[in-house]
């Protein structure tokens, strides 16, 4: 209907670029570009969204615009007991499925003895290990003592945060990437993938590797673990990265894009 203006959000190009990982592909894909096509304007939540919504529909530049999330604050949270496991932590937030890359890190961890030996894995969220990661926990010699998941609110999160020895993300594709805000502002270190938008939205302040990469993995992780001062430089630079976002400057620069368009 035209008879008014219309703006759209596109948050990413996840179902174009990896259609194998969900069901029904197509049909997300010909409505996103129905929406795009019939859209006055088009907000992109980061560079690397615009881009790809650009190349891959051919969409003008100018039709676009950028303007990135905010994120969960830290502030006016509940406090809670600290997480109480026999040994540290490295933290996962989110889904496991497919291109979220968990089963690479499942993997990486269980096959480093000193790493499983010294760390637990805690998955935050996502539902209950499958049937298939279980298996695979047992065949590899390690348990629920190891490896952990656990279910819980934003306030329950932010305390996993704050008490992890590292904030793990090796998703194959993020059209933005939340969670590396959100450990940033619990002062915990991060980790990512060299791809999609994490670059961008992380900048200086994670260490990156090739998500496709176990020995790549591997090795950012045992360089955070084993180098104090590289994990202090990394909280110290994610504090200022976070003040490049937030929530009240989405709106502002949403608003905008709405009225520039009227």
């Amino acid at each position: 209907k035209k008879k008014v203006k219309t703006i759209i959000t596109i948050h990413d190009m996840i179902h174009e670029l990896y259609p194998k990982y969900f069901k029904n592909s197509k049909k997300y894909i010909e409505a996103k570009k129905s929406a795009v096509k019939n859209a006055d304007h088009i907000i992109c939540i980061s560079k690397n969204t615009q881009n790809d919504l650009i190349n891959i529909l051919g969409v003008k530049h100018e039709k676009t615009s950028v303007i990135h999330h905010g994120f969960m604050s830290e502030k006016n949270s509940k406090v809670f007991p600290k997480p109480i496991f026999k040994k540290p932590y490295l933290l996962f937030v989110g889904s496991r499925y497919g291109y979220k890359n968990f089963a690479k890190l499942l993997s990486v961890y269980c096959l480093n003895k000193d790493l499983n030996k010294n760390y637990n894995l805690v998955a935050f969220g996502g539902g209950s290990f499958s049937k298939k990661e279980k298996r695979y926990i047992t065949e590899m010699g390690l348990s629920s003592e190891n490896i952990l998941q656990i279910t819980g609110d934003d306030d329950l999160l932010k305390e996993f945060y704050r008490n992890a020895s590292l904030f793990i993300y090796p998703s194959l594709y993020e059209g933005f990437g939340l969670p590396l805000l959100e450990a940033m502002s619990c002062g915990c270190p991060v980790a990512c993938s060299h791809t999609s938008s994490m670059p961008e939205i992380a900048g200086n302040a994670a260490s990156f590797f090739d998500p496709n990469s176990s020995v790549s993995i591997n090795k950012v992780i045992n360089l955070i673990l084993t180098d104090e001062n590289k994990k202090i430089d990394l909280i110290n630079k994610g504090y200022e990265r976070i003040k490049k976002f937030g929530w009240e400057k989405c709106v502002k620069l949403t608003l905008e894009e709405y009225k520039n368009l009227l």
